[in-house]
């Protein structure tokens, strides 16, 4: 399995620095670099990230934007540690007749400063001759910047002082000047940037109001409040162009006192004409969280129109710091939505305190979530995390709710055998990955399975390798197809779906599930449709469910009620690539009604187990990929019974007392010997008038393992007597688990059912 890993690692790699060297091709449905920025925030996966650069028109706009982009593509490798594709997808662009123009070159330096590669950023400054690119102070600020993003703060007085001597085109600026300035407070020397300030005084460099606000952030951080105001009184008595950053810089060292204090800052920003933003209100919050006034902080939080991301991680650490993690659950939820989530350790606070209240459940979506968003460094430590609170041990795992299954990491399983138990399908998915959940939906009426299940693995990559290595091995000598579980959700849809309108913005997926599936099975997860941009509800939603009976009765119910203050309408959505039809036709409602696989139960309770043994089985087969091959597992075939008395049997049909009798379908008296070696059918004292045919089960499985109870022994007034008693064996035996003999002295038959079946063919 590693080496198939590494493998399929090392395809990836491979296709990545292919799709890297074509940067400057354009691609069919280029989109513009707007829309690119715009879905590179969202992203966080870093092929994701290079697919969306790389879709980029070459009529690009501004080099401003591309910088941008090209950055934030940076970025996303470099959360992932992919170093070897940032140096090939900049490399790529040399080619590029724009890199002769200084401002495109130095998007490439700064973009390696943004990976912390400042060696590549200072090899490629000094290639500017060979390129023919003109070298002059746009580029050294770029140069500066790389350094300053590789935390080189030592490093930015030597190539202050050394460069402009070495190259006659450079000379420092005003831009240049903030960045040495920035380097000596990100080094914890505000006194040594304030002799820089006065030095640009005198040589009649303007000291700009970033300048300003980085040393007076410095100032307070360092704990020297009073030089901090005297700074602030020189900065108002020059008449300094006062901003927002500036002000909040002040309300950063206000929150540490009261928030009454910040409160004055505000009207003190209103007064001058400013008025507060989010990162102001942030720190009005943060001064109401260190008192301990949580209540005050919830409601600047609710007030605030677009909240950030650290609006989220801040109040999200105090609540649990609080022991309020119901709410702190509460707004996690909606930092997802706005694609905000906090930070590593606010979301470990936030788990934990889930998982110590017995939230197990919202624990592991917490988790799910984190998972997504997470580069791929942080989603290995998380996971160790997830071992350490055991959230995927066995006795956490049972019944978990099916609406809050991953289906990035499901897949779907068809073709199954129906004598294939759950059991047996995790003894057989587990060797690809962790397990979380198998299911398998059973028809209503009959209680078997329909010949397809579900497993979700705990991340993405184990289901695509268990479809990689699974697809098209047999069981029972059957082969199954395995495949994403989206695949085939079209397959699944019998119509029932249903629109929801005039949803108020509070409701969300969880309170729509809950409230409309009191009526019938939900079948894939609601969805409200949002706006991509702010994540905000659009005011509307869908509903799909697996019969017509669920949706007519939640549309009589739900129409007209109230959800969340505001009164809904309920009716069938309209059909995709039709004009004007709506799902819930006639033609629709006799397909469902005539098509097995439209007959779910509800997926409500789900199995799943702790991984299993790698020893022989009792019966001396290997388990499945024990000696890494994937050999099919040979079945024990039943024992003979024994043959049936020279007799003559009169069969009559069933007889289901659910359903009334088909007088007209009765087929007449049949007299017949049964065939050599079939046992014969029941006696009518032996029959089940509740629920059919009756006779000896399979025994069940053990309690401690989770299974369903579809069966058992029966009981002993329906045991037939006489002959030696005989046991069926299963299709796979476990050392870890023991099966219960037969009883002494009683005969175990095949299910009279099927008896009857083969008698009658």
């Amino acid at each position: 399995m590693t080496s198939s890993r590494l493998y399929l690692r090392f395809l990836r790699r491979f296709s990545t620095a292919t799709g890297i060297d074509s940067q400057t091709t354009a691609y069919p449905g280029a989109i513009t670099m707007s829309k690119a920025k715009s879905k590179l925030r969202k992203v966080q996966d870093p092929d994701k990230a290079l697919a969306i650069y790389k879709s980029v028109s070459n009529n690009s706009t501004s080099p401003l934007s591309s910088r941008y982009a090209m950055e934030l593509t940076v970025q996303r490798l470099a959360k992932s540690q992919r170093f070897s594709d940032i140096e090939a997808l900049i490399e790529s662009h040399k080619n590029n007749p724009k890199i002769k123009t200084e401002t495109f070159l130095s998007t490439l330096i700064r973009s390696y400063g943004r990976a912390s590669m400042f060696d590549h950023a200072m090899k490629m400054f000094e290639e500017m001759d060979n390129l023919g690119t003109p070298r002059t102070v746009v580029s050294f600020n770029a140069l500066l910047a790389a350094c300053l993003h590789s935390d080189l703060f030592e490093r930015v007085p030597q190539l202050f002082d050394e460069f402009p001597q070495r190259y006659n085109n450079i000379t420092p600026d005003k831009i240049s000047y903030g960045m040495l300035i920035k380097s000596y407070c990100d080094s914890g020397k505000p006194e040594k940037a304030m002799e820089i300030m006065r030095d640009m005084e005198v040589k009649g460099v303007e000291v700009t109001i970033i300048a300003f606000t980085t040393i007076l952030g410095s100032l307070y951080k360092n704990g020297l409040v009073d030089e901090a105001e005297s700074l602030w009184i020189e900065m108002v008595n020059k008449g300094c162009d006062l901003d927002n950053t500036v002000y909040n810089v002040r309300l950063m060292n206000a929150a540490k006192e009261s928030p009454e204090r910040v409160k004055e800052l505000m009207e003190e920003m209103s007064s001058v004409g400013l008025k507060p933003d989010t990162v102001s209100y942030n720190y009005l919050m943060t001064a109401y969280c260190v008192k301990g006034m949580m209540s005050e902080a919830k409601k600047v939080y609710e007030g605030l129109e677009q909240p950030n991301a650290a609006t989220f991680r801040t109040l999200i650490f105090h609540l649990c710091i609080n022991g309020l993690y119901d709410q702190g659950l509460t707004v996690f939820k909606k930092s997802a939505i706005v694609h905000k989530i906090p930070d590593f350790k606010t979301c470990k606070h936030l788990t934990e305190g889930l998982v110590k209240n017995n939230r197990m459940e919202d624990a592991r979506g917490v988790a799910r979530i984190v998972k997504k968003k997470f580069p791929p460094r942080l989603v290995t430590e998380w996971k160790k995390l997830e071992e350490k609170l055991g959230l995927y041990s066995k006795a956490n795992l049972l019944g978990q709710h099916s609406a809050e299954r991953n289906q990035d990491a499901t897949v779907y399983v068809g073709g199954l055998d129906a004598q294939l138990s759950e059991e047996l399908l995790w003894e057989l998915f587990v060797q690809a990955g962790p397990v979380v959940n198998v299911y398998v939906p059973k028809d209503r009426v009959t209680n078997l399975h329909q010949n397809y299940g579900f497993i979700e693995y705990r991340s993405e990559e184990d289901a695509d390798y268990a479809i990689k290595v699974l697809n098209m091995i047999k069981l029972h000598g059957k082969p199954i197809r395995v495949n994403k579980a989206s695949q085939d959700k079209k397959s699944l849809d019998v119509g029932a779906n249903l629109f929801i309108g005039n949803l108020d913005p509070d409701v969300d997926e969880k309170l729509l599930y809950d409230t409309f599936s009191a009526f019938g099975v939900i079948a894939s997860n609601p969805k409200i449709m949002r706006d991509p941009d702010t994540g905000n509800s659009r005011g509307f939603g869908f509903i799909s469910y697996d019969s017509f009976e669920a949706s007519d009765a939640a549309i009589e119910s739900m129409t007209g009620q109230y959800l969340s203050n505001r009164q809904i309408t309920v009716s069938y959505a309209y059909k995709k690539d039709t004009k004007g039809e709506r799902h819930g036709t006639p033609a629709e409602r006799l397909l469902a009604a005539t098509n097995p696989t439209a007959q779910k139960s509800r997926p409500h309770t789900l199995f799943a187990m702790g991984p299993p043994s790698s020893a022989p089985q009792v019966n001396g087969l290997p388990r499945p990929f024990a000696n890494g091959s994937m050999q099919p597992v040979p079945i024990p075939a039943p024992r003979q019974p024994p043959p049936p008395p020279p007799q003559v049997y009169q069969t009559q049909p069933p007889s289901w007392p659910s359903q009334p009798q088909q007088h007209s379908m009765v087929p007449p008296p049949m007299q017949f010997r049964p065939p050599q070696g079939m046992p014969p059918p029941p006696p009518p004292q032996f029959l089940n008038h509740q629920q059919g045919f009756g006779g000896p089960r399979p025994p069940p499985p053990p309690q401690a393992m989770g299974m369903h109870q579809h069966g058992g022994w029966p009981p002993q007034h329906m045991q037939q007597q006489g002959g030696p008693p005989q046991q069926q064996q299963p299709p796979y035996q476990h050392h870890h688990m023991s099966m219960p003999p037969p009883p002494p002295h009683q005969e175990s038959l095949m299910p009279c059912a099927l008896i009857f079946t083969k008698t009658v063919l």
